[in-house]
């Protein structure tokens, strides 16, 4: 079905739960090809003891090892997300968003705190986040007041929620550089 999906232009993103497979190899092959064109998310029930034991008793099945599972699939090109919720969130973002160039990431924040927990999440989602050259830097020293944070996460301080042309300004800088692929 991945595969399938991964083919279809009416489907642009493709959504899997699942409590384990016995054809892994198989599933991370259509993950591989299907990310190619889409993002492919992946929630994967029974990572704990107690999901495990939850999965057996419901499907009779062996839930496997949780992190050889997520390895897998971020080899493949997949994501794998931690809840439903989170599911949904980035199915629906990743539906009205093109797809990223590549993995390479700038992220611009009001918040040092932001800043630290987004870097957090994008090198466990396995993004990269780039490293902004000596053009781009003197580029943003110019267009923001001294006291931001010119290096990746783009700290503007909280000023950028009462000033916000400084996230108009950081932007254009960082979209012309294209040094991000998002």
């Amino acid at each position: 079905l991945v595969s399938w999906l991964g083919g279809d232009e009416g489907t642009r993103v493709i959504v899997v739960y699942t409590e384990g497979t016995d054809e892994g190899r198989k599933l991370m092959k259509a993950v591989r090809g299907a990310s190619a064109s889409k993002p492919v998310l992946i929630l994967k029930g029974g990572k704990t003891e107690a999901g495990r034991k939850a999965v057996l008793a419901h499907t009779g099945s062996l839930a496997g090892s949780g992190e050889v599972f997520e390895a897998a699939v971020s080899q493949s090109g997949g994501i794998c997300v931690e809840s439903l919720e989170e599911l949904l969130d980035a199915a629906k973002a990743f539906s009205m968003l093109p797809v990223p160039r590549g993995p390479n990431l700038l992220v611009v924040t009001s918040s040092g705190g932001a800043g630290i927990l987004s870097s957090d999440a994008s090198e466990k989602a396995g993004l990269t986040l780039s490293a902004l050259s000596r053009e781009t830097v003197d580029r943003l020293n110019d267009a923001l007041p001294d006291y931001c944070i010119l290096r990746n996460p783009l700290d503007l301080t909280g000023n950028a929620l009462t000033e916000p042309g400084m996230y108009r300004d950081a932007l254009e800088v960082a979209l012309e550089s294209g040094e991000a692929d998002m």
